[in-house]
């Protein structure tokens, strides 16, 4: 994932988009909420030290992430992935 505008941020919309396009596919409300617990500074944008924090956090599985943050989807075995 990375920025539309080059400012190593991502926004709301950058943020959505980003996951959609890796293929997570949830909505904008899931997408809000997962990047509501990302932005730990709360500025409304998640730069490259919080995302990179929020996929250690979770050994770098996002999918498991949107699991236990919003339901969004069924866990699976870590292979079927």
């Amino acid at each position: 994932m990375d920025s539309f505008d080059g400012n190593k941020k991502l926004d709301a919309q950058e943020f959505f988009t980003g996951l959609n396009e890796v293929g997570c596919k949830i909505n904008k409300d899931d997408a809000g909420i997962l990047m509501m617990f990302l932005d730990k500074d709360a500025s409304g944008t998640i730069d490259m030290g919080e995302f990179l924090l929020g996929i250690r956090v979770w050994n770098g599985c996002v999918l498991d992430m949107l699991v236990i943050l919003v339901g969004a989807v069924q866990p699976t075995q870590a292979d079927d992935r």
